[in-house]
């Protein structure tokens, strides 16, 4: 019963029955997102006197071009406005904030998890105490928590019919399966990664691999694909599934190069002995490139479902279904 109810858009006049309101919920999750986005505004300024300041020791390497200063900005300033908007549309139980946070949660765990067991395992290996250990597993646990509670919350029926009830009116969100929605945003995120990392060729200790304009070209190539791909998928073309899944396999050649030339193997010390520390910096970075792309990999063949040849109609979701006249046979 509650499934079909959840599966129908909820109207204004609908009775408030079969599901228990979340509205309170929202607007504490809303406010968390809130808070988070006020705190990755914070960042664009502390970022900027931690890297031009010359009174900050900065450990080696750590140089970087005003115009990857200003990337690294920008990518603060889009993660606050994001979470800030997501936030007061999750207070505001609009149907497309549902929609887009769940979105984003599932790609907090999975971007938390391909970020934090690598580190989380280069820091075991080299912590010199077992203090520095615990520390890191208490961290680890928290990054992947939060988005973790984030993700239980939006995956609750009740949440998604309080969003409809509250937001009877069709929005954008509605007029695709939310599978195509995140294969969509992860294109776009794909391509503003690509065009940021325009910015990092300048970095003395990033030029080790295709510098120069077999590099720009590459990463040009890449915004290209990704952005006709976002395109493509959200109007359920199955050319755009395949423009991505290609950029993906580009992206995961040039992300396994970049590990490999950039990682090297295990150094080892005047004694001939191979520092630990070393011997995992590699290593944690295959893992992370291979869990990366393997979870785009994965998903991308799962949402391949969805799409459909050019000329033919769109699939029916629950959003785009005719309504039954009254009377009418099934």
């Amino acid at each position: 019963m509650m499934d079909a109810v959840a599966s129908e858009p909820v109207g204004p006049d609908s009775p408030r029955t079969g599901f228990k309101d979340r509205y309170t919920g929202l607007c504490v999750f809303g406010i968390f997102e809130i808070i988070g986005g006020a705190i990755a505004a914070l960042l664009i300024p502390a970022t900027m006197v931690f890297m031009l300041s010359p009174k900050i020791p900065r450990p080696a390497g750590a140089e970087a071009s005003r115009l990857a200063i200003a990337s690294m900005c920008a990518l603060y300033a889009v993660a606050a406005v994001t979470l800030i908007v997501f936030g007061i549309g999750a207070m505001r139980a609009y149907r497309w904030a549902w929609a887009l946070n769940l979105i984003l949660a599932w790609f907090a765990v999975i971007v938390s998890l391909a970020l934090g067991i690598p580190t989380l395992g280069y820091v075991l290996a080299t912590a010199k105490s077992s203090g520095a250990g615990v520390a890191a597993a208490f961290v680890f646990v928290l990054v992947v928590s939060v988005p973790s509670l984030f993700l239980l919350f939006y995956r609750e029926k009740d949440v998604e019919l309080t969003c409809k009830h509250r937001d009877p009116v069709e929005r954008w969100t509605d007029r695709r399966p939310l599978p195509v929605l995140a294969a969509t945003l992860l294109a776009v995120w794909s391509a503003c990664t690509s065009a940021l990392s325009l910015t990092w060729t300048s970095i003395p200790s990033e030029r080790h691999l295709l510098t120069g304009w077999p590099g720009t070209a590459l990463l040009l190539t890449l915004v290209a694909a990704n952005t006709y791909g976002a395109v493509a998928m959200f109007r359920v073309h199955i050319s755009g599934w395949w423009v991505a899944m290609a950029a993906e396999a580009a992206q995961a050649v040039r992300t396994f190069l970049q590990v490999a030339t950039g990682g090297g193997t295990a150094t080892t010390t005047s004694a001939g002995v191979a520092q630990t520390g070393q011997a995992w910096e590699p290593i944690s970075g295959w893992l992370m490139a291979v869990m990366f792309t393997g979870a785009n990999v994965a998903f991308l063949l799962w949402v391949r479902r969805y799409f459909r040849r050019l000329g033919t109609p769109p699939p029916r979701t629950p959003s785009n279904m005719p309504l039954q006249q009254s009377g009418s046979p099934p």
